[in-house]
Parts: C-alpha cells; sequence; structure tokens
C-alpha cells in the first residue's frame, strides 16, 4: 500500500515539474501581440496564476489570464473595433480578464464608431475610451462587473450603450459617460448596487436614466434617477425639456452633481423632507432663477449652486448652514455672489405651489404650455400642435399616429444593433435637408415631401434639425405614445406649413 502511495507520489511531482519546466520555456515572455479580428494589434501582459490553484488550473487546462494594455499603434483606420475575450500565443489559449487604465484613451481615428467588448471580460481600467471622439455605439458584454471612472468621457458623438438584460454588472463609476452630449438614454440593469458621483454629468441630450424592475438600490420615476424608496435624487437627466421641476415628497439628499449643466430648468420646488444639497448640485444650470426650499433643509454645500448667474434671490430658513467665503474663488462658495440670500424665520408652505406646477408644467402630467428644445418650438397638449417659427412661415406639427395598415416596417425590414427590427416613422415634413438624431438606425431615406427613419424599439425620442431653424426636440409620450415606438410597426409624424 505505501509502496503504491509512493508510486502516485512520483507521478505527481514528475507532472508537475515537466508543467513548470513548459511554463518557464512559455512564459519567459511576460507580454506578447496578437491581431484582433479587425486587424488591429493589441499588446498583452500575462498574469499569474490565482494563489494556491496553479496546478488544478494547469491539469485541468484552464486558460491563463491575461491583462489587454493597448494597441500598439492608437491610429485607428477602421470603423468597428472588437475586443476579444480570448486569445491565443504560441499555440495556448489566453482569456483577457481586464483592460488596462488608459488603454485606448485618446486614439487618432475618425473612423471608429463602434466598439464590441466580448464576454469574459470583467473588468476595465479608468479612462480607457476617453476621448474617442467619433465613437457612436458601444456593446458591453454581460460578464463587465464595473464601468470605470471617466471610462467614455468626452466621447461627444456616443449614442447608444448596450447593456445585455442578464448583465453581471455592479458598479458605474464616477463620470462614467462625462460630456457624452449627445447620449440620450441609459439603461441600469438588475445588479448595480453602486453609482458613483454624477456618471452623466454634462449629457445636455440625456433624457431618460431607466432602472430595471428587479434592481434592489436604485429605482426611476419618470427618467429622474434615485437611490431605492427615493431617498436620494441621484441624477436628473440634463436634456431634459421641462421648464420646472417638483422634487418628490420624501426625498431627503440632492446628491452632487445631480443637476448640473441642464439647459431647460428655470424653477424648482423642493419637498418639507429635504435636508441636504450636496456639492456642486446645481452647478451651471445656466437657466435656474427660482428655488423654493423648505423650512427643514439643514446644509447647503459648497458649490452648489456655482454658475447659475440667473439665480438672483432665495428664501433660506436661519436653521439652514451654507457657505459664504470673502475669496475670489466663487466656487468654495453655496451661492453666487450675484444672489441675494434672504434669512426668513418661516418659510411659507408651498403645497399649492406644488400642486400648481405639476398640473400646468409637469412634463408628465402636462395640460397647456411646455417649452421644448430652444425658443422657437411649443408644445400645445390639448391639441397636440407644435409650431417652428421660420422667416415668415410657419411649420405646424399636425399629430403623429400609428398606421396600423401600413406594413411598411415589415416589408422594408431594418434591425437594430442587437438584431431587434426597427420601427418605422414616416415623417412627413415639406421641407428638404432635415437631419434626425436619437435612436435613428441607418440612413435616413428622403422621398417626395416625406423622411423614412427608422428607430430601435422603445424609442421615445427625435430630434430633427430644420434648415433654417432650431432643432425641435419631440418626446413621443406627449403625443401620446408612453412606451415609445415598437418595433415591426409604422408610424406618420406629419407636419404642414402655414
Amino acid at each position: 500500500m505505501n509502496k503504491q502511495k509512493g508510486r502516485w507520489a512520483y507521478k505527481e511531482i514528475r507532472m508537475l515539474f515537466v508543467m513548470l519546466v513548459i511554463s518557464v520555456n512559455l512564459y519567459g515572455q511576460r507580454k506578447f501581440a496578437v491581431k484582433n479580428p479587425e486587424g488591429c494589434t493589441f499588446v498583452y501582459s500575462i498574469l499569474p496564476y490565482p494563489k494556491g490553484k496553479e496546478l488544478s488550473y494547469k491539469l485541468n487546462e484552464i486558460p491563463q489570464l491575461v491583462c489587454l494594455e493597448g494597441p500598439e499603434d492608437k491610429r485607428y483606420k477602421y470603423s468597428k473595433m472588437t475586443i476579444p475575450g480570448e486569445v491565443k500565443w504560441k499555440g495556448k489559449k489566453f482569456r483577457v480578464k481586464y483592460i488596462q487604465k488608459f488603454a485606448f484613451c485618446d486614439m487618432e481615428t475618425e473612423n471608429l464608431k463602434r466598439i464590441i467588448i466580448s464576454e469574459g471580460i470583467d473588468s476595465v481600467g479608468i479612462n480607457c475610451f476617453g476621448g474617442i471622439h467619433s465613437l457612436e455605439q458601444v456593446v458591453l458584454p454581460k460578464s463587465l462587473k464595473n464601468i470605470s471612472y471617466s471610462m467614455f468621457a468626452f466621447c461627444e458623438n456616443l449614442i447608444e450603450v448596450v447593456i445585455p438584460n442578464d448583465s453581471q454588472l455592479e458598479r458605474i463609476d464616477t463620470y462614467s459617460f462625462l460630456e457624452c452630449s449627445k447620449l440620450i438614454n441609459f439603461n441600469i440593469p438588475d445588479k448595480v448596487t453602486t453609482i458613483g458621483t454624477a456618471p452623466w454629468c454634462n449629457c445636455t441630450y440625456l433624457m431618460d436614466i431607466n432602472v430595471s424592475k428587479n434592481n434592489n438600490s436604485f429605482e426611476t420615476l419618470d427618467g429622474v434617477l434615485y437611490t431605492k424608496e427615493r431617498k436620494v435624487l441621484v441624477q436628473y437627466p440634463a436634456g431634459r425639456i421641462s421648464e420646472i421641476f417638483v422634487i418628490p415628497d420624501g426625498v431627503e439628499e440632492i446628491a452632487g452633481k445631480a443637476f448640473s449643466g441642464t439647459k431647460n430648468l428655470r424653477i424648482v420646488y423642493c419637498p418639507p423632507s429635504l435636508n441636504l444639497i450636496q456639492f456642486n448640485a446645481f452647478k451651471h444650470c445656466t437657466e435656474l432663477c427660482d428655488i423654493y426650499f423648505p423650512n427643514n433643509l439643514a446644509l447647503i454645500e459648497d458649490g452648489a449652486f456655482n454658475d447659475c448667474w440667473k439665480l438672483k434671490r432665495v428664501d433660506i430658513n436661519s436653521y439652514t448652514q451654507y457657505t459664504v467665503n470673502d475669496t475670489e474663488d466663487d466656487s468654495n462658495n453655496s451661492f453666487m455672489p450675484t444672489t441675494q440670500v434672504n434669512i426668513v424665520e418661516n418659510i411659507p408652505d408651498y403645497i399649492s405651489k406644488y400642486q400648481w406646477a405639476s398640473e400646468m408644467y409637469y412634463p408628465f402630467m402636462p395640460k397647456k404650455h411646455i417649452n421644448v428644445s430652444g425658443n422657437m418650438a411649443e408644445y400645445k397638449k390639448s391639441n397636440v400642435e407644435t409650431k417652428l417659427i421660420m422667416n415668415i412661415e410657419t411649420i405646424k406639427l399636425i399629430y403623429m399616429q400609428q398606421l396600423i395598415m401600413d406594413l411598411s416596417a415589415s416589408v422594408n425590414q431594418r434591425k437594430d444593433n442587437n438584431g431587434r427590427p426597427c420601427a418605422l416613422l414616416r415623417v412627413m415634413i415639406p421641407v428638404s435637408g432635415c437631419v434626425f438624431s436619437g435612436n435613428v438606425i441607418g440612413n435616413t431615406d428622403f422621398k417626395v415631401n416625406e423622411y423614412w427613419v427608422y428607430l430601435s424599439e422603445h424609442s421615445r425620442y427625435l430630434k430633427i434639425q430644420i434648415p433654417g431653424c432650431e432643432s425641435l426636440m419631440l418626446d413621443f409620450k406627449l403625443l401620446g405614445f408612453s412606451d415609445g415606438v415598437e418595433s415591426l410597426c409604422t408610424y406618420e409624424l406629419r407636419f404642414e406649413m402655414e
């Protein structure tokens, strides 16, 4: 019995020795370069086996892990870039575990439109894809667990971020999508538990942040992001069209930079439950001219209303703490020096004004007028009318309707980047040269006084740039389509010239 055990021990030692010799020969070089599917050469560095599992990994032929350090040359000529989850080198497979920080930052390219991160990659370093100005779409794998600090910062043409429904994503870090000014909506999956400060800061066309119903940490109300049970307002989409916003009762904190860069917001009503406004919460809200604070507000942090030049006066309770420094640097003060802070012992109850605001201006319960992008457009919800003043003539939106008997979306089918059939919007407008943006798929087909615009399923917004006029942002929910447009359905959007 002891001899048999000795033989097995000898065989195991011999196998370990052979594996060790192979490892030394194979991994003497710690870095290697392999081309991706498009033909761009990526540099990888080999990571050590997990501690205590070296033998187990080798005997079971589990691929060793590598880190993608970046491209060999940051000049990129292709329109698509695939980052593989597994690579081969010297006949052996390696699994790509993570992508190094700054790996693709500021790539020199005018052609790169789409990045696909393959399955298996679970971590990405900070500012990895920052400053890729031509980038329009990113497809993330379900294995990815974090969207890191400034990961896509300053990708100003980024329109869409595709995240799988069964994503393992747990964290969206600070400034992840800073200055991604063409991003219109964002979907947060089930398992996200941590969101840093203002991931979507200065995304000036962002209309909606949507949260999965199965997420236990965050929720959304009409596109605005809150923690579960709405204790903290995390992010207000900077591209929203309404001028007045009523913060729901129950919100206790406004997170840092939650409203930063919002262009259309003029009046904000705070609920009695609010007790903290964090740093830079309303920074650079250039149109903000009125905000109504509650009596119970305890603290307004540094820079909360920095660059709010139109905010001329506020009333706060003597109980409320705020920062005033006699320095040239206004960013440390809670308010701008042009804002008159009026201390009152008892702020009036604004409940009646909450009700007035929700009836008159609140964007998802409109009864009268709602301002849209720019001062040359207005909605009239009562008869769904929009007017655009163009020199002497006026273009009027007559209606939007679904064409039940029109099979154009099925017969002339077009699919989005996830392989889902699109909706078709037939825009009847007697003007040539219009440009459409949003979740638009492929080129826009122009026929006689008619544009065929394909939109991905559940799209709710469409931006129309009409020659000689400011751009118009349409919200389909305000036009009677609360869930957006449906796959394989045809819709008509009709304008007329007056």
